[in-house]
């Protein structure tokens, strides 16, 4: 598995999530870039119904020092409906996607991924 860490304007995330999509080899929008998370759910809808590849979002804020999303970019994440999970050990609550601790163990996520 392929990992990649980079800092994202917390401002705007979205065509930075996009453009690392493209880093990871995922084919470019024939839209163009996507600026919102509504148009970032039809790239990533008709990336599973073009292609035989599984494609999933982890967003790391432990190893991003100082840039924290907010609870409701998260939430709007969330109506995706993808593979997308967070490490992050602050978030409490009623949070929409998966939330792993940088504590737990690989198994756990590998774990998760067998259940979805």
């Amino acid at each position: 598995m392929e990992r990649g860490y980079f800092a994202i304007d917390i401002n705007n995330p979205v065509p930075e999530i996009y453009d690392q999509m493209l880093d990871w080899e995922c084919p470019e929008w024939e839209r163009g870039i996507p600026e919102t998370i509504a148009a970032l759910k039809l790239y990533y809808n008709s990336l599973k119904r073009k292609s035989n590849k599984s494609l999933m979002l982890v967003f790391d804020e432990i190893q991003s020092t100082n840039q924290k999303l907010s609870d409701s970019f998260f939430d709007n994440l969330s109506k995706i409906g993808g593979t997308i999970c967070v490490i992050n050990n602050e978030r409490k609550g009623n949070f929409p996607l998966k939330l792993f601790t940088p504590n737990q163990l690989v198994e756990d996520v590998f774990g998760w991924l067998g259940e979805i």
